[in-house]
């Protein structure tokens, strides 16, 4: 039961992010944290076409047995399941959670969504579905990058910006998940 329901958790996740009208605006990578200055020539508070930042934020996931989960994405936006939840309403005993610091570099292009270049993430999962803590690293690629391959097993989404894929994938005790 406890896999199943870790694996649910992260098809609604990928569901979520791929099929609603609003799949840019929650996207996993948004402009927070971005190091040092850039251009913002209409004073948006986001960086201009063209120009490449990185950044580094760290997203939270906290979910129990009996289906309910909390996701900060890390900046700001909240989603949780059901609706208005409240991360103290999560069955304590069956709890478990993942943090996952994201590091990216690539284009906004004035908007508050990745729109090309590349991310990683080091998720560190533990509780009551993981009898070891469970580290998994992921470097994700847009099509523009030259590492990207375009080997349809390891394509994770596309989105009007182009499409992503995975260039690692790896799970601790596991190895490489990628064919």
């Amino acid at each position: 039961m406890k896999n199943y329901l870790w694996l649910f958790v992260a098809f609604v996740a990928t569901c979520f992010w791929t099929t609603t009208a609003s799949a840019q605006q929650i996207w996993p990578v948004k402009a927070v944290g971005i190091h040092g200055k850039f251009l913002d020539g209409n004073d948006n508070g986001l960086p201009d076409v063209g120009v490449i930042v990185s950044g580094r934020y760290t997203s939270f996931m906290a979910f129990d047995d009996l289906g309910n989960f909390y996701w900060d994405f890390g900046d700001g936006t909240i989603y949780t399941f059901p609706t208005g939840l409240d991360i103290d309403d999560l069955d304590e005993a069956t709890l478990s959670i993942c943090d996952n610091p994201i590091i990216y570099s690539g284009e906004f292009n004035d908007d508050d969504v990745l729109d090309n270049g590349w991310f990683i993430e080091k998720e560190r999962c533990y509780g009551y579905d993981f009898a070891e803590p469970r580290i998994s690293v992921h470097l994700m690629v847009h099509e523009s990058d030259p590492r990207y391959s375009g080997d349809d097993p390891n394509l994770i989404f596309c989105v009007a910006s182009g499409c992503w894929e995975y260039q690692v994938a790896s799970v601790s005790g596991s190895g490489s998940i990628l064919d």
